[in-house]
This record gives structure tokens, C-alpha cells and sequence, in this order.
């Protein structure tokens, strides 16, 4: 699981004279921008780890919905059961 967004980038290089850059292209590269200790970061993610990040990202997002939901219906219980206390 993880938490953040993978985003494709193309850049130019360094390179004198790159036919990728000089057509404006650029070349491809993944990064994962998530948060650390409350600040933004931005790791490079090598391609062919590209797809396995960005099935953890979605693995991520489903499991804080679930989080929401528990904590949704935990209030909801903890409510119905003071409710049913204070009619005792």
C-alpha cells in the first residue's frame, strides 16, 4: 500500500544535440509525489516499478475509505449504544 500520486513527466536532458529533446519531446520518467513528516516529496520511480506503485496508490485509496467507514460506523454504534444505556 501506499499513499500519494504517480505522475508521468517528460524533461529534457542535458544532452547537446538529443533528438527527443530538439523535437520537444523530452524523455519519460515516473515520480511518486507523497508527503513526509507533513512536507512534500517527490521520488523517481523507475519504469517497470511504475504500474506495481500505482497498483499500491489504489490499494492505499481503498483502504483509507474502509478507515472512513469503520470510523463512520463505529460512531454510529457507540452512539446507539448510549442511546439504549440511558433508557435503562
Amino acid at each position: 500500500m501506499a499513499e500519494g500520486s504517480l505522475s508521468l513527466r517528460r524533461c529534457p536532458c542535458i544532452r547537446e544535440g538529443c533528438p527527443a529533446c530538439a523535437k520537444g519531446e523530452g524523455h519519460p520518467s515516473y515520480i511518486l509525489y507523497a508527503r513526509r513528516s507533513g512536507k512534500r516529496v517527490s521520488i523517481y520511480v523507475p519504469e517497470d516499478l511504475s504500474s506495481d506503485i500505482e497498483s499500491a496508490i489504489q490499494n492505499g485509496r481503498k483502504l483509507q475509505q474502509l478507515v472512513n467507514e469503520a470510523g463512520v460506523r463505529y460512531t454510529q454504534a457507540v452512539k446507539r449504544e448510549r442511546m439504549s444505556q440511558s433508557r435503562k
